[in-house]
């Protein structure tokens, strides 16, 4: 009989990973993701408004400081939140983008100006990043804009 070798884990790592979608921290992150995603599918020409997912831009169990950064998640349904599966990274910069562009679509919604730079704090490495809003108009390559 084959056995196949398995890493030990520790008890913190084991709680490092553990989503508790229960918590109040985890809700109130997934609330705020799916009101600036206007509760549809991010996904290109998808207009899906049920069965909703929030993706993890960057991965939660490599990204501790990232997990409930509002610009991290991005909302897609059941069936292209699954077509990404072990390519995460392929679509993180286009994921990125439409969040920055529906967050602004957000500040507008309320009414509120924006500001020239949104803080993405992490996404581009392990310090601090400011982005720079995208200007006016169509981002390409996005996956809600085609």
């Amino acid at each position: 009989m084959y056995f196949p070798l398995i890493k030990h884990t520790t008890p913190k790592r084991l709680r490092q990973l553990e989503r508790n979608v229960g918590s109040m921290k985890y809700r109130v992150w997934r609330a705020k993701v799916l009101e600036r995603d206007d509760n549809t599918c991010q996904w290109s020409g998808c207009t899906q408004k049920e069965g909703l997912e929030i993706h993890h831009i960057k991965r939660w169990a490599n990204n501790l400081h990232l997990r409930y950064n509002v610009f991290n998640g991005i909302t897609l349904c059941k069936e292209h939140h699954q077509s990404i599966f072990n390519r995460e990274a392929t679509y993180e910069v286009v994921f990125l983008k439409t969040v920055i562009r529906n967050d602004e679509l957000l500040q507008q919604r309320k009414g509120k100006s924006g500001t020239d730079v949104q803080d993405t704090k992490g996404l581009k490495g392990e310090s601090s990043v400011d982005i720079p809003k995208p200007p006016g108009g169509d981002i390409q390559g996005s996956p809600a804009s085609g």
